[in-house]
């Protein structure tokens, strides 16, 4: 919203800007008002925790991601597919991480790594269902890329993206699933670390994952 506000001139600025401040107004208000609030004091903290772990991981995958530059330079279709690419193992740790952290929550599971096996069937559907999708990113990355589609270049692409899927989609799952349950047994609140750290860590994963595959397929 506010980045669309911007391109607004030459009022954007002035609007985004009024919309920044109400909105860091607010927040202090809050935080005043509740200030004896265990919970938000709480929350907070781990907010805080889960920031610099955030930032940590954002540099590790900034270094990875010069590290495929080079090698993905003139592969259009890969530039294409790096978002979605992301985006959907970014999708899988959420839904795995998210079952884990409600179960945990409801005591249907046991807080030990040893119960990972309770959520084999989801994380089966969610390597099948990401199967699906890259197939059909492929064309269409292809023909966004260059106009067209060349069978050998189709087959090649898919191939690609199936190997990334199988490295990346088990790894991401399986950490969403551990990282629930260490931050569970600290006593810490799962739904404060879980997505946020995910969401991060499955970007550094996605392209250390198809870094690895990129060179295979050299």
């Amino acid at each position: 919203f506010s980045t669309n506000l911007l391109l607004i001139n030459p009022i954007g600025p002035l609007i985004t800007g009024i919309f920044d401040l109400a909105y860091i107004l607010i927040a202090a208000f809050l935080v005043v008002r509740h200030r004896r609030s265990r919970e938000l004091s709480r929350t907070i903290r781990e907010f805080l925790l889960t920031i610099i772990i955030v930032t940590f991981i954002v540099n590790l995958t900034g270094g990875l991601l010069r590290g495929i530059s080079g090698l993905i330079e003139g592969r259009s279709e890969i530039y294409v597919l790096y978002p979605a690419l992301m985006d959907m193992i970014g999708d899988i740790g959420s839904i795995i991480g998210s079952i884990t952290t409600t179960r945990l929550a409801l005591g249907t599971i046991d807080s030990s790594l040893r119960s990972i096996h309770e959520s084999l069937p989801e994380m089966g559907g969610a390597l099948l269902s990401s199967s699906i999708w890259f197939m059909l990113f492929s064309p269409l990355a292809l023909y966004l890329a260059y106009g067209g589609i060349i069978l050998d270049d189709l087959f090649t692409l898919i191939l690609m993206l199936m190997s990334l899927n199988i490295l990346a989609a088990p790894a991401i799952s399986t950490l969403s699933y551990s990282l629930a349950v260490f931050i569970f047994q600290r006593g810490l609140d799962p739904d404060n670390f879980v997505i946020p750290c995910e969401s991060t860590l499955s970007d550094s994963i996605t392209t250390a994952c198809l870094l690895v595959v990129i060179t295979l397929f050299t």
